[in-house]
This record gives structure tokens, C-alpha cells and sequence, in this order.
């Protein structure tokens, strides 16, 4: 059998010499993150600077590559890069400098709890340790420094840190996406950010920021860029499919993520240019001047878009001519030029920049237009030759950047940028390069040795006394994590057709599986899993990765694996594979391990062969032992038969907590009143979910004993998340008989169990409660406050009182904005004439959100109030004022608009424009002249037909 084999010493030298490079580090100082003293660092890789010609300009290298202006670039377009222009920057700092102040929430502890398509749970319980928390401010450190590198000191980024203690708990189901979601960012984060600063007796900052990152402990994938009252949030899982656990790649999802939110604020600020909602593959290769110029860092800085001069900037009326920008404002007034109309004039090369998939700048036929890519734009203004007079003509579109199209007085002879610019054409000289060299396989030189390891595997060469040499995985912690590189295919990949059977030795201490992962040239992956396969969980990206299982029933013995690797090959569309790598299983970023000590699993080294004569590929399906068939029993229990209590009775005994919680779930739907004494001491479990469902199925057997056992974690809990589970199952009953017990979670130490509480109180009927619930006003925590306003009854003097002085004086602006609404809807008419004064409120974002619910759900008695609005300084909330008016039924006279018609935003024209279509209004000379000079082009083409 011709063989692929690693020799483990070659395997290992050379994983030293590559681990020993990465590690050497170039220290450049330290900053103050909170009160952390944080060292700022970067790798050493490949720091040399480029030797290729360029321009010099802005405090930035643009080369020259053949005769195209490239990305601006100071080094390696590696790490080199970033140091190089962080030490430039340094050096010589521009004479202004923009602070763009970014909130970083770090979140240490996540305990999810999922299920599989058969019932059985999994826990997705994880934390950030003491390692990974120094992980997270290193990686914040270096991503400050990595924007001030690569906006030439332009940009410097001040990051407000808080560290979050608080447990977020989250038990998924159907059509969820994890903890860490879009409600999360409304429940968690919204009651704690402002838009405006508020000004408080306490000094806390709570906004506004440019942006937020939330650095988590949920294993999930990556999720698109979401905001809250109008400030980009990225949410950075600390581990990602990529298996992305230490600070230098966390360094570069935080400044991806940075990006994408630049690109949110520029279009806030009301710069045409694409919006990146989604994560992009290599932060080596992009940076913020792909997505606009320079000049606008003034623009998009300010935090509060939504008052003073940001409207005139961003809507001001097109010019007649597409004549060169002015510094302050370079492309607004550009009109957009069609993808297909970009076509005709420099054919379908277009594509491949609007994509930001090349720097590539694109000439006419004739040679007098020139379409550039965003970032490139500037420098031709600045740099061209004046013979050739470029100016804009307007700008075409693109998903990642735009391309800017300019018309040149006379075409350059080569249609060469270099020309254009006044350069002589050169000849490119390579860069040195220092690269590490791998020793290559001596059976195979297309296969090399690579080992690299991350995340929470630690791996090592020993040597067994049965087999020899093997490759020695340890995986440790709760969380699964990691990822062990053996086999590299090079470029080009290594073609395993003609030797799809694998064979090895394997010998695991533990039930957790492993699997061998093959990355296919197709980009998609394939696993030989060693153990149970657990299927995509709930909440989670289906990547229907196809996998073989298996079975592994003996522990600390030698087991030989061999498989056909055919149906993988038939799955991925293809047999040749990038790299073979040792991973926990597929989808192991959503479950917890199963054993709380350190699992060992030893490999001998892959051989690669061709099928034995007669045998059928290996199908890819799960294996399932034992201990999953009575898992799946417990799951489908519906009846108390005496095999079922059996079964359930000795689940609960185990030690195994996953054991015990399937059969706790199954006491949910099932009376079994002899095991309410089992249910009584799993609510004083050190596992939140077995006390939850402990809580749930205590209510359901609902015996003396059971109410008793309930009231207990109340008293004594023993920890927060006893208190929080038993005020959780509360909340289905519908009476009141707890509502002493839950009021004494108002000293709970958790924001979580006083919340629990809050919606605890709110679910039982009665004076008593209501009156209870309004104490937790004086909570400090904005989301127990929040939780409180969403479900007081101000039909009560006392509650309507309480929230009135909420509605003015608390500093969290959604809190502000619900006790106002909820007051001018449903309080007596004293208390709605003094709620009604809010629409006055301090803030632009209180205000809108106000008038957008009276828009929606008209309130009669607000007229006046809203009228008072169209006075407002804001833009954008005069024109929230006008729909809102225009949702009443009362008519609206022309006096009532003056304070509008002087407006130049065209939000406030579109209003008036609905106010004229909805049949609300006369057409009066005045307003269609207002409507006639509207910067918005469909509302001038609406007015035209007047």
C-alpha cells in the first residue's frame, strides 16, 4: 500500500522553528485600559519594508506595482504592516487627530443550554478564564495601536472599558441564534447606551460612542454587524469556527469588525458608500481608506449625528457641475453611475474592485475616463499631472467599496496610472523575503509538516510502548476549543483519489470526541469523527458538513481506525485537500465537554492508501453508545410505567449533571410525586439549568412537599442561580403566594435574579405585587429598571408616580422613553399632561422615539405637544413630528408648518411630502417651491408633477 506517513521528528522540529518565530514579539509600550496596565505588542513576521516604488503621500506609501497605484502599505501587508505604520505614526503625528471613542464590553461568563434533534441536551456553558480575560485587553491594546498605524495617526481610538461578571443565560430553542443576538443588543445593551449624554448625579459616561464591541464567551458563528440607538455593535465570540482563541487573531476581529463600523458610520453620516454587515476573511488586506478618503474622518466624527451642522453636511443639495470635491465634502454630490452603465464604459473589470477583490483602476477605450476604487480617488486629484485635469464624474456602487469615475482633459499616451501621475515606468523589484522553511515529507513532497495548535489543545510527541512514536492531543476546560494542524497540501493541495483509505491507531482517556478534519480546495470541510456525532444544535448554522462516526466504546485501549474516505470526497465535490487537522467534532464551538478533567487522545500517524478490494465507501453517520440510547429514552418518556420511574429514578442518582437534567426535563410532563424529594435537592444544584427545570418540574408535580421544596432557594438558595431558577418557574403560576418570597431577590447580588424577579412579580395578580414591583425602581442595574417599566401598571397612583419621575430623571434614555409612552397612554389625565413634557426631552433619540409611537398608535390629547415639535432643532425629529401629525385625524393648517418650511433636510420634505400625498394638506406655492429645491430627488420629481 502506497503511504502518506509523517515522521513525527521532522513533524515536531519543524513546528518549533514556526512556533518560535510567531512567539518573538516586538514590544512598542503600554496603555491603560480601565484600570489594567496593558503592554502593547505585535508579532514579529515579516517586518521588512517593501522595495517596490511608490508615492509618497499623506503621511502614506502608495506603490507602485507594474503600472497600478496600489493599497497604501508600509511593510509586509502582514503584521509588519501594522507595526510599521504604528511606529510611523508615532513618529510623526499628523497636526489634527480624530478620537473615536469605542465602548468595549468584555462579558466573562455564557451558560447556554441547547438540544439535539432527539431530545438529548447539551450544555453550552463557557467562560473567559484569567489567560483568555489578558487575551481580550491585550488584543484591545494592539487594535488601538492597528488603527492609529493604519490611518497614518489620523484616527485614535479611546476605548471605555467594562467588564460584565453577570452570567448570561440563555436556554435556545427553534429559530434561536444564541445568547449573544439581536435581542441581546436590545435587552442588554439598549438600556445601557445612550445617544446623547445624559448629564447625572453619578459621573458614569453611557454614551454616545461611534461604536461597541462586546467581547463574549458564546461559541457561535460570527454575526452580521447590528446597532442600538444609532451606534454600530459588533458581537466577538472569543472563540470562533476558526478556532480564533488567542490575542493576536482576537486583535484582528476587533479591527474587522472596526471597519464594518466605519463603513456604518460613514453612510450615517450620509456618505455614499456600501455598508459591510458581514464579517470579510482577511483583515491583512483591508483597511478604513477602502472604504472612504481621508477628509472624512472630521466629517464622520462626530458621536451625536442626529443634531448641530451633520444634516447640511450630509444632505446638501447637488451641485450643477461634478466639479472636484471640496475638502469637507468629497462625494456626496457625485451622482451614482450604474453597475451596467460602468460596464459599457470600462467593460466587466469594474467587478472585480466594486467586490474588493483588487486595486485595479480601469481606463476607457478612449482613455479619458478613468474608474478608481475609493481610496485611490484622492491621490488622483492630488498627484495627476495638470495636463491632464481629472475631474469626477460620479461614482459607481461596489459591495465592499466604491469606485469613483473621473473625465481627464486629454488621455495618457500607455493609459498608465504611473503616467498620470508624472512617474516613469519602472521595473518592480521583489521584496526580500525571509520565509521559514519546512522540512518537506521524504515519501511525498507535496505534503509539508506545518503543526500548528490553538485554542485549548496542547499538543506533544511521546512515545508509546505498543505502537511508538504518536501524536499526543490533551484537551482541558469546559468549553471545547482547538484545533492541531499535521498534514499540509501545500497550494495546489494534495489529490487522494487514488488513496481514499485512512488508517491509524487511536486511544482516548475520555468520551469527548475527536475527529480529523480534511479542508477540501473546494473550501468545504469533511470529518472522520472519533466517537458520538453531535448534530447542528439549536440556534446554530446548519453547515451540513458531512462526517463519518466511529464507535468508540473502550477507554485507554488501542483501537485501529480505517475508513473509506470516498463518500467525504463525494460530498466536498472533490478529493484533493488543502490540510488534514485534529479538532474536538464538528460543531464543537456549541457544546461543552463532557468530562471536567483533561482528556488525552493519542494518534498514530495517518496512512493514506487505496480501497481494499470489495469494500463500500464508509457512510457518513453518527455513532451513538449507550450512553446516549438512555438519554433519548429519558427525552421521549411519556408515561409513569414502572420501567420509566425505574429509568428516571436511577438517572437521578447519577453523578453525570447531563444524566440527571434529561431526567429532570422528564418530570416535567410526567407525576412521579416519590421523586419530589430527588427535585428538592437539584434546587440547590451548582447547576443552573438541572435547578431550573427542577423549579418547572417541582410546579408541575405540585404536592405539598413541592410548593415547600420551591420556596426554599428564596431563603437560602444556595447560589444566585437557584434564587434566579426558582423566580423563573414562578412566573407560569397565577397567583400571588409567593410574591413575599420573591420580593427578598431585591438584595439578590446578580442583575439576572433581580430581573427573574421583576418578571416574577409581574406575572402574579393583585395589588400586592404591583406595589412590590415599583421598589425595584431604585435598582442600579438599568436593565432590572427597564424590566420594571415594561411591566408596572400605572392604573395604580402610586406606580403611575413612580414612573413620571423615571420618565424625567433616569439616565438610560429607553427607560426614559417606555415610562413616558406608557404614561401618556394609560395614566390619568394629570399625570399625561406632565409625561407629555418629555417630548421635550434632552434627548434627539427620546424624542423621535416618542413621536414614532405616536405615529403608529395615534393619542389625541398629544396633539398640541406634537405640534410644539415641528419647532425642534433636530431634522430628523421635526420630521418625525410631521408623520406623527399626519397620522391624527384633526386637520392641519398651514400656520402650524412654518417652523418646518425653512428646513434643507430632506427628511423633513419627504414628511411633508406624505402630509401632501396622504391628502392631509393643500399644496400652497410655499410649499411646493420647498419641495421643488429638495436634495432628495424623488420628492423634487413628485413636486414636478404638481
Amino acid at each position: 500500500m502506497k503511504s502518506l506517513i509523517v515522521r513525527l521528528g521532522i513533524f515536531l522540529a519543524a513546528a518549533c522553528a514556526s512556533s518560535g518565530a510567531w512567539a518573538q514579539r516586538v514590544s512598542v509600550g503600554s496603555v491603560k485600559l480601565g484600570e489594567f496596565d496593558v503592554d502593547v505588542s505585535f508579532p514579529q513576521a515579516g517586518i521588512d519594508k517593501p522595495t517596490i516604488p511608490g508615492v509618497e503621500w499623506g503621511g502614506q506609501l502608495y506603490p507602485v506595482q507594474g503600472d497600478q497605484l496600489a493599497r497604501p502599505r508600509r511593510a509586509d501587508g502582514g503584521w509588519g504592516e501594522f507595526l510599521a505604520g504604528y511606529q510611523a505614526a508615532v513618529a510623526s503625528p499628523p497636526p489634527q487627530q480624530v478620537v473615536w471613542r469605542q465602548k468595549l464590553w468584555i462579558f466573562r461568563r455564557s451558560d447556554l443550554l441547547s438540544r439535539r434533534d432527539d431530545g438529548v441536551f447539551q450544555f453550552r456553558r463557557s467562560e473567559l478564564f484569567r489567560d483568555e480575560f489578558r487575551d481580550v485587553l491585550n488584543a484591545a491594546a494592539r487594535f488601538q495601536a492597528m488603527v492609529l498605524g493604519t490611518t497614518g495617526g489620523k484616527v485614535k481610538v479611546q476605548l471605555d472599558l467594562e467588564v460584565e461578571e453577570e452570567t448570561i443565560r440563555a436556554e435556545l430553542g427553534p429559530g434561536m441564534t444564541g445568547a449573544f443576538d439581536h435581542a441581546f443588543v436590545e435587552n442588554v445593551l439598549g438600556p445601557r447606551t445612550n445617544s446623547y449624554n445624559f448629564e447625572t448625579d453619578d459621573p458614569t459616561y453611557r454614551g454616545p460612542y461611534h461604536g461597541i464591541f462586546v467581547v463574549h464567551p458564546g461559541l457561535v458563528d460570527p454575526v452580521a454587524l447590528d446597532q442600538v440607538h444609532e451606534i454600530p455593535v459588533s458581537l466577538i465570540s472569543y472563540f470562533t469556527r476558526s478556532t480564533l482563541a488567542d490575542s493576536d487573531r482576537l486583535a484582528l476581529s476587533l479591527f474587522a469588525s472596526w471597519v464594518r463600523q466605519v463603513s456604518w458610520a460613514a453612510q450615517r453620516a450620509g456618505y455614499r458608500t456600501p455598508v459591510l454587515k458581514h464579517p470579510f476573511d482577511n483583515p491583512f488586506l483591508i483597511q478604513a481608506n477602502q472604504i472612504l478618503a481621508d477628509s472624512l474622518w472630521n466629517s464622520i466624527s462626530f458621536v451625536e449625528p442626529s443634531t448641530g451642522p451633520w444634516s447640511e453636511r450630509r444632505f446638501r443639495p447637488e451641485g450643477p457641475q461634478p466639479t472636484p470635491w471640496s475638502a469637507g465634502n468629497p462625494w456626496t454630490s457625485l451622482p451614482q453611475i450604474s453597475r451596467s452603465r460602468a460596464h459599457e464604459m470600462f467593460t466587466n473589470l469594474v467587478d472585480a474592485s466594486l467586490d474588493g477583490n483588487s486595486d485595479l483602476s480601469i481606463f476607457s477605450s478612449s482613455g479619458l475616463q478613468i474608474a478608481v476604487p475609493a481610496w485611490k480617488a484622492e491621490v488622483v486629484l492630488s498627484k495627476s499631472l495638470p495636463k491632464y485635469a481629472p475631474a469626477a464624474l460620479g461614482f459607481v456602487e461596489g459591495t465592499f467599496t466604491n469606485l469613483i469615475v473621473f473625465q481627464l482633459l486629454q488621455a495618457p499616451s500607455e493609459q498608465q496610472e504611473i503616467e498620470l501621475f508624472g512617474m516613469k515606468p519602472v521595473k518592480q523589484v521583489s521584496q526580500q523575503e525571509n520565509p521559514i522553511q519546512l522540512e518537506t515529507f521524504p515519501t511525498q513532497e507535496r505534503f509539508k509538516a506545518v503543526v500548528e495548535q490553538e485554542g485549548r489543545l496542547d499538543v506533544a510527541q511521546v512515545a508509546d510502548p505498543d505502537v511508538g512514536n504518536v501524536i499526543e492531543v490533551t484537551e482541558r476546560g469546559a468549553y471545547r476549543s482547538g484545533l492541531v494542524d499535521i498534514l499540509d497540501g501545500g497550494q495546489g493541495g494534495v489529490d487522494l483519489a487514488t488513496t481514499p483509505q485512512i488508517e491509524f491507531k487511536y486511544k482516548t482517556t475520555g468520551r469527548d470526541p475527536f475527529a480529523l478534519r480534511f479542508d477540501f480546495v473546494t473550501n468545504k470541510r469533511g470529518y472522520l469523527v472519533l466517537g458520538p456525532r453531535a448534530t447542528a444544535p439549536y440556534g446554530s448554522l446548519d453547515r451540513k458538513e458531512p462526517a463519518i462516526g466511529i464507535p468508540v466504546s473502550t477507554l485507554n485501549q488501542w483501537i485501529t481506525v480505517s475508513a473509506n474516505l470516498a463518500e467525504l470526497f463525494k460530498a466536498a465535490g472533490t478529493s484533493k485537500v488543502w490540510s488534514v487537522s485534529i479538532v474536538p467534532e464538528p460543531y464543537y464551538e456549541y457544546f461543552e465537554r463532557q468530562e471536567t478533567k483533561a482528556t488525552i487522545a493519542d494518534f498514530t500517524v495517518p496512512q493514506f492508501g487505496p480501497a481494499k478490494a470489495g469494500e463500500e465507501a464508509t457512510p457518513p453517520q453518527a455513532s451513538r453508545g449507550e450512553f446516549f440510547a438512555r438519554l433519548r429514552q429519558a427525552a421521549a418518556a411519556t408515561t409513569a410505567d414502572e420501567e420509566t420511574v425505574d429509568l428516571l429514578k436511577s438517572m437521578l442518582n447519577e453523578s453525570n449533571r447531563l444524566v440527571r437534567l434529561q431526567a429532570i426535563e422528564a418530570l416535567t410532563r410526567i407525576k412521579v410525586p416519590s421523586l419530589v424529594r430527588n427535585l428538592a435537592e437539584e434546587m440547590k444544584s451548582g447547576t443552573s439549568w438541572n435547578a431550573f427545570y427542577a423549579a418547572k418540574a417541582l410546579i408541575f408535580q405540585g404536592t405539598d412537599e413541592a410548593k415547600l421544596a420551591l420556596r426554599e432557594p428564596f431563603e437560602i438558595g444556595p447560589y444566585d442561580h437557584n434564587r434566579w431558577a426558582a423566580a423563573k418557574a414562578v412566573t407560569t403560576l397565577s397567583t400571588d403566594e409567593f410574591a413575599g418570597s420573591v420580593s427578598l431577590l431585591y438584595a439578590a447580588r446578580g442583575w439576572s435574579v433581580r430581573k427573574a424577579a421583576v418578571e416574577s412579580l409581574a406575572s402574579m395578580p393583585g395589588r400586592e405585587p404591583a406595589l412590590i414591583l415599583v421598589t425595584f425602581l431604585r435598582e442600579v442595574e438599568s436593565i432590572v429598571r427597564l424590566a420594571v417599566v415594561k411591566n408596572a401598571d400605572p392604573q395604580y397612583e402610586l406606580v403611575s408616580r413612580r414612573l413620571l419621575y423615571a420618565s424625567v430623571n433616569d439616565p438610560s434614555e429607553e427607560i426614559r422613553a417606555l415610562a413616558t409612552e406608557k404614561l401618556i397612554r394609560r395614566a390619568g389625565a394629570d399625570v399625561q399632561i406632565e409625561a407629555a413634557k418629555n417630548l421635550k426631552d434632552e434627548s434627539p433619540w427620546v424624542r423621535r422615539t416618542l413621536l414614532q409611537s405616536l405615529a403608529k398608535d395615534p393619542v389625541l390629547s398629544m396633539r398640541q405637544p406634537i405640534v410644539a415639535a415641528l419647532k425642534d432643532s433636530v431634522a430628523s425629529v421635526q420630521s418625525e413630528a410631521i408623520r406623527a401629525l399626519c397620522a391624527m385625524t384633526q386637520p392641519i393648517t398651514a400656520e402650524e408648518l412654518v417652523p418646518v418650511l425653512k428646513s434643507i433636510d430632506p427628511r423633513v420634505h419627504s414628511a411633508l411630502l406624505s402630509l401632501v400625498t396622504g391628502k392631509k394638506l393643500a399644496v400652497s406655492p410655499e410649499i411646493k417651491q420647498v419641495l421643488l429645491n429638495s436634495a432628495d430627488p424623488a420628492v423634487r420629481a413628485e413636486a414636478q408633477k404638481w
